[in-house]
């Protein structure tokens, strides 16, 4: 490893030894290095997976590298402390097994209290949760405790995620814009991005989210959009309805979720009209004709 973790000369990391060794605070700058395959397969070096969580912490840039076969049954699999930033990294294939107790929730990403904005950018998550969670703690994939600091921008998710009891949200986060959004969900509740008090500060803009959602309790609703939401295209297969309290237009598969109610700023669309510049321009949807 080279570097003094500095702006101007940053940590140089070759090995995830290396990097866990300086991702220790936010003021630290590290980059990965443009060497070798630019690949850290868990199965070679911790295979039994992470009993605790793992910290990566600084102004991280991965430079293209990818985390493959990542497994945690720790109840917070990765810590990012607040202040800190990453770009350029992908989650490829991870696993995490929890289960929360009566005073602590579980998340894959997660970071402390604090009011110093986490910007996580071109980032790729690709995997798996699986959460047995006691029945008053939420569990949440992506998870700011202070909701109005993290954001992700220029993001892909891909996730598989199975929840049997509590309270469960893919989001809570200042803030996803321009991604891409898949999941297959499976939990007794559920919201895309979570709902409290504090809903109205999270948003999702500019974005495609795809997926299914499968609640057992059947009494609810899902709440996929807040805030500043605006301009997204939801194709979310849904056994309750979704509800959308943005700012902006969105427009949503009516086919995929019959019992969701179109509104003015979040319209119900035929797959058909989806399809349809036209008629999305129409509808309030800034797509050029």
């Amino acid at each position: 490893m080279t570097g003094t973790g500095t702006q101007a000369d940053p940590y140089i990391c070759d090995t995830w030894e290396e990097l866990i060794s300086v991702s220790t605070s936010r003021n630290n700058y590290i980059q990965m290095s443009d060497s070798g395959a630019k690949v850290v397969d868990f199965n070679e070096i911790q295979s039994g997976g992470f009993q605790s969580t793992v910290n990566l912490s600084g102004q991280i840039n991965f430079k293209g590298w990818t985390f493959k076969n990542f497994y945690s049954t720790a109840l917070k699999a990765v810590n990012v402390a607040n202040g800190s930033s990453w770009e350029h990294l992908t989650f490829d294939d991870f696993l995490q097994e929890a289960a929360a107790t009566a005073s602590g929730g579980a998340g894959f990403i997660c970071s402390d209290t604090g009011s110093s904005a986490i910007s996580i950018r071109d980032c790729h998550f690709f995997g798996k949760v699986n959460y047995g969670i006691y029945s008053t703690s939420a569990a949440i994939v992506f998870n700011s405790w202070n909701y109005r600091i993290i954001t992700f921008e220029q993001c892909a998710f891909n996730v598989e995620c199975a929840c049997t009891s509590g309270v469960f949200s893919l989001f809570r986060a200042k803030s996803i814009r321009n991604c891409n959004v898949k999941f297959d969900i499976n939990s007794l509740t559920a919201n895309l991005v979570q709902s409290n008090s504090t809903a109205s500060e999270q948003y999702i803009f500019n974005s495609l989210i795809e997926g299914k959602i499968s609640v057992s309790n059947t009494s609810g609703t899902v709440l996929v959009g807040s805030g500043q939401s605006g301009y997204n295209v939801f194709k979310v297969e849904t056994n309750v309805p979704m509800i959308y309290a943005g700012g902006g237009v969105s427009v949503f598969n009516n086919a995929l979720s019959p019992d969701t109610v179109s509104t003015d700023s979040f319209v119900g669309c035929t797959p058909e009209q989806l399809r349809s510049a036209s008629h999305l321009y129409s509808v309030g949807f800034p797509c050029y004709r």
